[in-house]
């Protein structure tokens, strides 16, 4: 670990200073975009893809269509009589339980309490509680642990990886499975668990206190949202439209006739995304339906309510996002103006001034008592990253999330390395020491050969690397093969082999600028890196065994511009293979697919001309 990390370790355990998260830029710099045309010349069918150093990662996790009532409390009116003293804001309503609307926006990757955050973090892939005083952090569990839901001191999450409703005891981090099965829209209300089963898509409640589950609706429904006594959803049909259903079971009823999106409700009124005569719009209406309105016309991409504001992200530039405070007299959006104070927040905690600073797009929002966590596309000095943050609405400043979580045992092994004593100094530098003639030239030696691949200055196993880092990438390869007999293995095998080898020695890094974790050196060497590194130490570990092999970078349209993977060749075919996503994921999710298949599944997309076509799925 690099002293200056330690140091800025230390710095975040001591002050509780809150930092910019897993930065993953999404363009390479002209150096790095520089194609390697040519394969080593120890190269026989291997092949190196046009790409760049730029690193990142999947987050695939977020729902942008998911909602919920909120659970804020009224606000009272001023009296009409101005002498008499204001009235205080009566108590929250009880009927109205779990996360805000924009906690199952964002799939529920954010909750708080007076003493504690806890947070889906998707670059570590777990579940953080970290101390709101001091940002130290303690991992309660491993895995994709999604719409998270506090209900009298337990988390009750989606885990979306075993297919299963999980209970996750904060103070011992004991996770326990309550419900085996795939779900959508997990949300809490009055002790009971609400959610869309996706093997038929009906609506669903479990019981906490008896744990039996009944079926509202057996119909496939999308967004539902707790109301009080009532859910409401749309309906998945042709025409999409918004229908409730009473909490305990019973009929559902017809509120709408339009297609609609993202119910959520304020004060007895339904505020959701509209579709007429394809114009879209966000609208009120009652309970019942009656009273319908028009708020703004926009498409709007999410859509979340927080302190009696309405927010939502444009959808016709991302970029933008406004808030409608639904008690003015003449509600109309205003900006959430952000930029600036992301700006300086990076400046004032990252190792590294940034320049110049664009927001590029929000992808969601999500609230909770006092903070407003959301996920933003930005350029930083011309590279583009995907970042997560929280706003503090109180300070009215943003606090950039991952180096808010420090792991405990990442700072105190940061400490304990700060605090070694130095080793001593073989002689004393004041004494005197004598001339001692010059031995006798030692034999100059021969040059070391390398394994199969490219391991000179530039490499695509890492552009920046410097010889000696290469060296070490080509022992690691050279060890790996002595590992292993590739005489009698076909082309499957030995693309499994260097897999799952992989998924076995490396584990994911929180943050690619550090520890070469966008290099094969990082993968191989370090045992850690982000996606960048995995497909690059794949291909130094396909080169190594004849194995055709290019490194995929995705393009500016992706939902992740930044990710990186590889295509492999068997037989004579072409398949994608992404190891870092699978050794995320715990399983095979994403191997030796098509272009179609991946792109479908990952919303990945890249420039195809410059890498093999890949027509069919390997199964």
């Amino acid at each position: 670990m690099k002293k200056k990390y330690i140091t800025f370790i230390l710095e975040i355990a001591l002050i509780a200073a809150l930092s910019g998260c897993g930065n993953a830029p999404a363009s390479a710099s002209g150096e790095d975009a520089l194609a390697e045309a040519q394969t080593s010349t120890e190269e026989t069918s291997s092949v190196e893809a046009i790409s760049g150093e730029a690193q990142g990662d999947t987050t695939a996790e977020n729902q942008p269509e998911a909602s919920e009532a909120s659970g804020e409390s009224e606000i009272s009116q001023e009296p009409e009589v101005t002498e008499s003293p204001e009235p205080q804001p009566p108590e929250p309503d009880t009927t109205v339980y779990g996360n805000t609307a924009g906690n199952i926006m964002c799939g529920g990757l954010f909750l708080e309490d007076d003493n504690y955050f806890y947070l889906y973090h998707g670059y570590d892939n777990c579940v953080y509680r970290t101390d709101r005083k001091t940002g130290m952090s303690d991992k309660l569990v491993d895995g994709y642990c999604l719409q998270l839901n506090l209900v009298d001191g337990k988390i009750y999450a989606n885990n979306a990886q075993e297919d299963s409703i999980v209970e996750i005891d904060p103070e011992s981090g004991q996770v326990t499975e309550i419900r085996k099965g795939g779900v959508e829209y997990l949300m809490s209300a009055d002790r009971e668990l609400y959610f869309m089963d996706t093997s038929d898509g009906s609506l669903r409640k479990i019981g906490l206190d008896s744990m039996e589950e009944t079926v509202l609706v057996d119909q496939p429904i999308v967004t539902p949202c707790v109301y009080k006594d009532t859910v409401y959803f749309a309906l998945n049909s042709g025409e999409h439209s918004l229908y409730s259903v009473p909490r305990e079971g019973g009929e559902m009823t017809r509120i709408n006739e339009i297609c609609s999106y993202m119910p959520t409700l304020y004060k007895d009124r339904i505020y959701y995304l509209g579709v007429e005569n394809e114009e879209y719009s966000i609208r009120a209406m009652g309970l019942d339906g009656s009273g319908e309105s028009v708020i703004v016309e926009t498409d709007a991409l999410v859509m979340n309510l927080f302190n009696s504001r309405l927010y939502y992200v444009d959808g016709a530039d991302n970029s933008k996002a406004y808030f409608i405070d639904l008690e003015a007299e003449s509600p109309s959006p205003e900006p959430v103006e952000l930029e600036a104070q992301i700006e300086e927040a990076v400046n004032r905690y990252a190792i590294e001034s940034v320049s110049e600073y664009r927001l590029d797009g929000y992808m969601g929002m999500n609230f909770q008592q006092d903070h407003m966590a959301f996920m933003c596309w930005e350029t930083m000095d011309g590279e583009q990253y995907m970042d997560e943050y929280l706003y503090d609405e109180e300070g009215d400043r943003v606090l950039p999330v991952a180096y808010f979580f420090v792991d405990r045992k990442v700072v105190e092994a940061a400490m304990q390395e700060s605090t070694k004593e130095p080793k001593e100094e073989s002689a004393n530098p004041d004494q005197t020491v004598p001339d001692v003639p010059a031995a006798p030239a030692e034999p100059q030696t021969p040059a070391r050969s390398y394994p199969p691949g490219n391991y000179s200055p530039g490499s695509i196993y890492g552009t920046k690397l410097s010889q000696a880092e290469l060296d070490q990438v080509a022992d690691a390869v050279q060890a790996y093969l002595n590992n292993y007999d590739f005489s009698a293995m076909s082309d499957y095998d030995k693309v499994e082999t260097a897999h799952d080898y992989l998924c076995s020695i490396c584990e994911f890094a929180p943050d690619w600028r550090y520890n070469r974790a966008d290099t094969a050196w990082g993968a191989l060497v370090y045992y850690e890196a982000q996606c960048s590194g995995y497909a690059k130490a794949m291909k130094a570990l396909c080169d190594a065994m004849g194995i055709g092999c290019y490194f995929v970078h995705a393009d500016e349209y992706a939902t992740n511009p930044s990710h990186q993977w590889n295509e492999v060749c068997i037989d004579g075919n072409w398949y994608i293979i992404d190891v870092q996503a699978n050794d995320k994921s715990g399983f095979r999710a994403f191997y030796l697919l098509s272009d179609d298949t991946y792109g479908a599944i990952t919303g990945m997309s890249w420039d195809r001309s410059i890498v093999p076509a890949c027509p069919a799925d390997y199964y």
